[in-house]
């Protein structure tokens, strides 16, 4: 069972021990996100210690019995179906299941929560959302896009992971009322030449959102807001479109293969950057390579 107090043990630790182990298809997430996982579990007790960071958890079995008590409520059930159930920072869960089922899981790390909702002083109060079931189809969504790009064995860039989050945590910590405020207007010339020149410069996928919004003097939440306003997309889509743009033109100037091209810009094969490429040019990068030759 899990108790009250004691240390904060991470879920993926948790979930480290036999037998859950067993239970777990894991796909760790990039920088200071967290963990995020789908996981087949038979009935049984499922109670867990204070972790440190808040869990969100996605059911995806129909029909599952449980027992839960944590936080101010307690639930003894069916879980409803695409319903969102969460567990707060440092909460310790009682909780049995009674029926094989499958879910899967969110962890957000309390640094995270911290640079997102800073102009707050403190994160959100999900005591709402944390009692019982909630249901939200925009949080549902990017709960199942979270997953869905990794574990198709996408590569997904830091920006595009960040903004994600950024997106989930914005609707989680509106649902429960307490969300800051998007900041109004846009960038400043000098600050967009500064962040815009710093994606151009950004080797590889490690360039985050943080790091982005600090050259702003902003948080993560409000400088993707003023980023969009100033530029009309995102961070991601921006960079996204500067990498398309260089791979046009090393195609079109020949010398390069379709797959030098795409991990010269950040790709994980020729698919991949077909793939983007056709969504943003209405063509192939062969076409673009052959039509050179004549």
């Amino acid at each position: 069972m899990g108790k009250a107090g004691g240390s904060l043990v991470p879920m993926a630790r948790f979930y480290e021990a036999e037998p859950l182990r067993h239970y777990v298809e894991s796909h760790k997430l990039v920088g200071n996100a967290g963990w995020m996982a789908e996981l087949r579990q038979p009935a049984g007790d499922y109670s867990s210690p204070p972790a440190p960071e808040l869990l969100l958890v996605q059911p995806l079995s129909p029909g599952i019995s449980l027992r839960k008590v944590w936080g101010s409520a307690r639930f003894d059930g069916i879980v409803p179906s695409s319903s969102l159930w969460m567990v707060p920072v440092g909460t310790a869960t009682d909780l049995i299941v009674r029926v094989p089922h499958a879910i899967r899981a969110l962890t957000i790390t309390t640094a995270l929560l911290h640079e997102t909702f800073v102009e707050l002083g403190t994160a959100p109060d999900f005591a709402a959302l944390s009692s019982g079931p909630f249901f939200d189809r925009t949080a549902e969504h990017w709960m199942t896009g979270l997953w869905h790009i990794q574990s198709q064995g996408m590569r997904p860039g830091r920006l595009h992971l960040d903004g994600m989050l950024q997106h989930l945590l914005a609707q989680l910590a509106s649902l429960a009322g307490d969300a800051p405020k998007p900041a109004k207007g846009g960038l400043s010339p000098r600050v967009v030449a500064r962040v815009t020149e710093a994606i151009a410069e950004a080797e590889g996928d490690a360039l985050s959102l943080a790091e982005l919004a600090a050259i702003a003097n902003l948080s993560p939440f409000h400088f993707a807001k003023a980023f969009k306003a100033s530029l009309g997309v995102s961070p991601h889509r921006f960079q996204k479109r500067l990498r398309l743009e260089r791979a046009r033109e090393m195609l079109a100037a020949g010398g390069s293969s379709v797959l030098e091209v795409a991990l010269a810009v950040g790709y994980e094969s020729g698919q991949a950057l077909s793939r983007a490429f056709r969504q943003e040019f209405g063509t192939s990068p062969r076409a673009v390579r052959g039509g050179r030759r004549g």
